[in-house]
């Protein structure tokens, strides 16, 4: 966020009545936040301060629960003179849940040593989420500071009363929000080597490749290891290049460490398309490893050209769309990293004859042979937390002996003769459709969520803890998304969107006809969520999932109806639908609290759009 924004926001969270708090709230809040810039951080935190404050007062309500509603009430009253809306609302929402929680501990006899465990474990979590994260904490600097122990303890107080709101601030707050950990970003990374250094090393590798495999039949691969003397060497430098370690590094962030994965990487030589070989998968969509649901950590495989490329671009499908669809044609010194575990990509070559054509060079039945070789580095690397680097050492060794297994069948299948060679074959090319399937539909860490929600809330709380865990999903999507806007991987996002939808919306369907409605509940429903249905189909998926918010297409006015008729239709009408099946429904009942929330989440999503015009 640049100095500009930074200083409108402060201006904007500070329109308090007093000028002595308002320049106090605005040195504490400048000071909070750079401690506090990692959306984890904030999450985390976001548990554990209200988790705290509830033990305060859960406290409190062992004297008498009176005691716990005057605190909360008393220091909600000065947070109002204290600290702007923004911060209060959110800090009041959590001091209501909190005497909310007191009161029922007191109900039920509970014991004060758990109230005791709260406050220990909220303060505990705070400094685990800073460790985990890599920030530095607030209280660190005034208590290694050089002022007095009444100073220090005077400002341990000031952080005290400021903590909640301060924490409510971090997270309504673009690029620290919470909501940033639901923002599918960018994950192809383009970067260019131009030293002199850099290139002497591909030229070295392209001649000998050359060599090797003047005109390729079929794709050629050889192991770091295995290569020869000056050649391995030269490789092992590219392999540790500091400009391509720098750029996962920035996306990343501060916490993270890159390492290389050297026994992943490979030197390989293009060959011409093939259609019933493993060779095939090159030209179909595919993602290189099956460990898409690993946490926290990433590897990356970096392709590096070494040699002309007038043929070949390597096509990354989910990370835009549109007019803006990710390609890239690599040549010399030119790279792209991409995860390895997550990514879809797949080339596409042009015909040799179409190029010498279009080259002017004349075109014979050898046209093949006056193509340049094309010579590409793999080249690997780990992303991980610092502070946790056997998760990142695990998924570097787990991905290298799947890639190492793969190459093995890869081989035994260029070529396929036997009926086992072409069995395996297939069984590579259906097995990467299947996977292309799922993770360009679902997603496998979207998959992966909805299983252990289950696990986790059917059994132990029961069915409509799963419903209201997965109902808003899609629109916290939306909402981070469009607070976000730059660097969005369109195609992962739009995915993400219409997956988690599908899941609410059928389950709210399901769970509404169950319910036995009336045939006029039945006809106001079906009516707005036709006109909505209406709307998105005159805007197509493009536009209805915010392309030219996001930069994916051009923006243009849509005038046929209902749009000119009613004003915002596609939210209109699912919110007429939503009232038609709630005046039906016992709004006490669980039905009726999960279409007031989709109601809620439509008006949220509508005020964000009118506040943020395209």
């Amino acid at each position: 966020m640049s100095t500009a924004t930074t200083t409108r926001f402060y201006q904007w969270t500070v329109s308090l009545r007093d000028p002595g708090l308002r320049e106090r709230w605005r040195r504490i809040a400048k000071d909070f936040i750079r401690h506090h810039r990692n959306p984890l951080n904030n999450l985390l935190h976001a548990v554990a301060t209200p988790l705290g404050v509830s033990g305060v007062l859960a406290l409190l309500a062992v004297l008498d629960v009176r005691w716990a509603l005057a605190a909360a009430m008393v220091y909600a009253a000065a947070l109002w003179f204290a600290v702007p809306i923004v911060a209060w609302v959110p800090s009041v929402l959590c001091l209501s849940a909190g005497t909310a929680v007191a009161a029922w501990a007191t109900q039920i006899d509970a014991s004060p040593l758990w109230a005791i465990a709260a406050i220990v474990v909220g303060y505990g979590l705070q400094d685990v989420s800073h460790w985990l994260c890599g920030e530095s904490t607030l209280q660190g600097d005034y208590t290694r500071s050089d002022a007095t122990l009444g100073q220090k303890v005077f400002s341990f107080a000031e952080h005290c009363f400021y903590q909640l709101p301060l924490t409510a601030l971090a997270c309504v707050r673009v690029n620290t929000s919470p909501l940033e950990l639901l923002v599918r970003r960018k994950r192809v990374l383009p970067t260019h080597l131009d030293s002199a250094q850099a290139a002497d090393d591909l030229r070295r590798i392209r001649d000998w490749a050359d060599t090797q495999c003047q005109h390729a039949t079929q794709s050629v691969h050889w192991w770091q290891e295995s290569l020869p003397g000056e050649v391995r060497q030269s490789f092992a430098a590219l392999a540790e290049d500091s400009q391509m370690l720098r750029s996962i590094r920035r996306h990343h962030g501060p916490a993270f460490a890159v390492r290389p994965v050297l026994r992943m990487n490979e030197l390989y030589v293009t060959g011409p398309p093939k259609t019933s070989t493993s060779d095939t998968v090159f030209y179909t969509p595919h993602i290189d490893g099956p460990w898409a649901v690993w946490p926290c950590s990433s590897v990356y495989r970096c392709m590096l050209a070494a040699s002309e490329n007038p043929l070949v671009t390597t096509h990354f499908p989910m990370d835009g769309a549109g007019e803006k669809q990710t390609a890239h044609r690599l040549e010399t010194g030119h790279a792209v990293a991409f995860d390895f575990n997550r990514e879809l990509h797949y080339i596409t070559r042009k015909p040799a004859a179409e190029y010498l054509a279009e080259s002017g060079d004349a075109v014979d039945s050898g046209a093949d042979q006056a193509i340049p070789t094309r010579v590409n580095l793999k080249l690997h690397f780990v992303a991980y937390p610092k502070k946790l680097p056997w998760l990142g050492q695990t998924l570097a060794a787990a991905t290298t002996a799947y890639d190492r297994r793969a190459r093995e069948w890869f081989l035994e299948t260029l070529q396929p003769k036997t009926l086992l060679e072409k069995s395996k074959a297939k069984l590579i090319l259906g097995c990467t459709n299947l996977f292309d399937k799922v993770a360009s539909h679902a997603g496998w860490s979207n998959v992966t969520m909805l299983i252990v929600l289950a696990a986790i809330t059917i059994p132990f709380i029961g069915y409509w803890a799963f419903v209201f865990a997965t109902a808003y999903v899609h629109y916290a999507i939306y909402l981070a998304t469009m607070r976000h806007r730059g660097g969005v991987s369109y195609g992962h996002f739009v995915r993400d969107a219409i997956f988690f939808k599908a899941v609410s919306m059928t389950q709210l369907f399901v769970l509404y006809a169950i319910s036995g409605p009336a045939w006029w509940s039945i006809a106001i429903a079906a009516a707005g969520f036709s006109i909505s249905a209406l709307a998105a189909l005159r805007l197509g998926k493009l536009r209805t999932y915010y392309g030219s918010e996001l930069g994916v297409i051009p923006g243009s006015k849509e005038t046929r109806f209902p749009y000119g008729w009613l004003p915002h239709p596609m939210i209109a009408g699912s919110v007429i639908g939503l009232i038609g099946m709630l005046v039906a429904t016992t709004i006490g009942q669980p039905l009726g609290w999960l279409i007031i929330g989709h109601i809620v989440c439509y008006t949220w999503v509508l005020a964000q759009e009118m506040s943020h015009p395209q």
